[in-house]
């Protein structure tokens, strides 16, 4: 009888056992599910998230050892190599990232190939109007806040003095540069980038960002300026004077309307104003899946930097957007101005990091 009670329990134990056990994996496979593909918009993507015109990749150019590839695993800077996960019984892990990262470049490099297939550049010039003109294409995100215009036709027809000021053509085609791309964020204060970022060949800054005071935490100097919006002509000339290049985001007809009367006047030259091809704007927002209500100008920047710089001369400083957010931290280096209400929901500021991220793992970019 004795022996009969144990039986039994024993039989009602499995059945416990089993129904915890199977409990146990439905939670990892949860977990896994929930955290194991944070990290850049999913590379899985039949859309391609966008392309560079240099997609060489370290291995092939000399700059890395064959077999060791380094990984950034955070922005922080902490490096680990492939090689070392490897030799810590995690090759099979280290393999699954490498084959993660080689589906990110060649979407990286396929959507560049796409955009210049198109007869687009950075600058909107004469030669991508009449392209457009011609083919009768219309904007690929055109319609939306991204680009509410829809064609280069009704551009021209709309602003019949406009072609008389733009570029003949695209003069910021890829320039094989060093670049430094600053944004505004608060924390740079508590840095000493200075010097680094005018050692770059170019360096690319954002809106009303000033130098003057900051030049320890910021650098002095600034190449190219881009601008959310047209903005008066008095400004325009200031950059022109400190041969700064502005390149200004023009959404609609009234972008449009005020980057014309703003600088038709001014003297053409190497500083000349110029604005954003509206395909390079669309780029942008593919690039981060079309979230959010269109791309961040720090992102616009970024897409520039990868467009003139060489792979892996591109270092990225001041782009933590959570300080332009927090309550009690400095939102910008230079003054303490905060965002509208319900802004950031405007641009997709996490799906943007998570790109950055992927961007230096794949040794695109620093980010400091």
């Amino acid at each position: 009888m004795h022996r009969s009670g144990q039986s039994g329990r024993r039989r009602i134990r499995r059945p416990v056992l089993r129904r915890a056990a199977i409990a146990v994996t439905l939670v990892l496979v949860a977990c896994f599910a929930l955290f194991g593909s944070s990290g850049l918009p999913s590379s899985s993507s039949t859309e391609p998230v966008v392309g560079l015109p240099t997609p060489q990749s370290r291995r092939r150019s000399g700059t890395e050892e064959p077999g060791v590839r380094e990984r950034a695993v955070s922005s922080g800077g902490s490096v680990e190599k492939g090689s070392d996960a490897v030799a810590r019984g995690e090759g099979e892990g280290a393999a699954a990232v490498d084959d993660k990262d080689s589906r990110f470049e060649r979407q990286l490099e396929d959507l560049f190939r796409k955009h210049r297939a198109q007869s687009s550049g950075v600058v909107f010039s004469k030669e991508s109007l009449a392209s457009v003109r011609s083919s009768g294409r219309s904007f690929s995100c055109g319609g939306t806040r991204t680009v509410k215009l829809n064609s280069a036709r009704g551009i021209a027809r709309d602003h019949p003095t406009l072609e008389a000021i733009l570029p003949p053509a695209d003069p910021l085609s890829s320039l094989n540069l060093s670049c430094a791309v600053v944004g505004n964020s608060g924390a740079l204060l508590e840095t000493q980038f200075g010097e680094s970022i005018d050692r770059a060949d170019a360096v690319i800054r954002f809106n009303a960002a000033v130098t003057e005071g900051y030049e320890q935490f910021v650098g002095a100097r600034t190449t190219y300026r881009i601008l959310n919006r047209p903005e008066p002509q008095l400004r325009y000339e200031g950059y022109s004077h400190k041969n700064e290049t502005t390149l200004t985001m023009l959404r609609d007809n009234g972008d449009v309307r005020a980057w014309i009367r703003e600088v038709r006047d001014l003297d053409r030259g190497p500083s000349s104003p110029y604005f954003f091809d509206f395909e390079f704007l669309c780029l942008a927002w593919r690039l981060v899946h079309k979230k959010g209500v269109r791309p961040s100008s720090g992102l616009v920047g970024i897409v520039l930097a990868l467009h003139l710089c060489r792979r892996g001369e591109v270092d990225v400083y001041g782009f933590n957007s959570a300080n332009y957010f927090s309550p009690s931290s400095r939102p910008h280096y230079y003054d303490w101005e905060r965002p509208a209400k319900g802004r950031e929901r405007v641009h997709p500021f996490d799906t943007e990091r998570r790109f950055y991220r992927a961007l230096q793992r794949s040794g695109y970019v620093r980010l400091h």
